[in-house]
């Protein structure tokens, strides 16, 4: 099964990330959104807060729409690192019910969202964009290509830190690890733990939907 990416740029009206970008002008990065048995979903983000203080832009998380909790994880000078839990976000669920992954998603200097999404399908891109109009998002395909970028080879030490990461916790709600622990362990900064996770994530996604074929 041959996977492939595509770039989203759109305004999300109903998503926190989309109110906070607005509201506050800091810059989020999405590192794992998930949904849950009850409905909610739950959104693992680094906020870069871009010389503002901590404490408006965590009240105005709160007061996002569909925003039910927030758990900030870590708080370093200039960043956080949250978990925020919605409910009724029509918009995100349209994303964690598809049949395409989130490879990344992060904000930009228009305060619009960025999403990096990898599928097997052009159907299953095409249904997602076709629900997020449906919910008035404003939508536009960026780039489409026919294969996953080829930088997913990972070094021997690189996935020696996604197996520890996984084996400590990391991927476990709420996480028994954090970006900055495993960062220490290894002697690398946060910003670098947090590629190779994600480069980690996207490698296991598409091994495994590619095996889904030889099966």
């Amino acid at each position: 099964m041959t996977m492939m990416e595509a770039v989203l740029s759109l305004s999300l009206p109903c998503s926190w990330v989309d109110y906070l970008a607005k509201a506050q002008d800091v810059r989020i990065q999405l590192l794992d959104t998930v949904k849950s048995d009850d409905g909610t979903t739950r959104d693992l983000a680094e906020i870069n807060l871009r010389d503002k203080a901590a404490k408006p832009v965590i009240e105005a998380i709160h007061k996002a729409p569909h925003v039910r909790s927030v758990e900030i994880t870590e708080h370093d000078k200039g960043r956080l690192l949250a978990v925020v839990t919605t409910e009724g976000c029509e918009g995100c669920l349209a994303l964690a019910q598809a049949d395409v992954f989130l490879l990344s998603g992060h904000t930009t200097e228009e305060g619009r969202l960025e999403w990096k999404v990898a599928f097997s399908k052009r159907k299953d891109l095409d249904a997602l964009v076709s629900k997020l109009q449906a919910l008035d998002a404003d939508v536009a395909i960026l780039r489409v290509s026919n294969q996953l970028d080829d930088g997913l080879q990972l070094t021997e030490r690189q996935l020696k830190i996604v197996e520890v990461a996984f084996k400590r916790g990391y991927y476990d709600y709420p996480k028994r690890i954090s970006i900055r622990e495993l960062a220490r362990i290894f002697s690398v900064s946060t910003a670098t733990v947090s590629e190779i996770l994600r480069r980690g994530q996207r490698k296991i996604i598409k091994d495994h939907l590619e095996g889904r074929k030889r099966i």
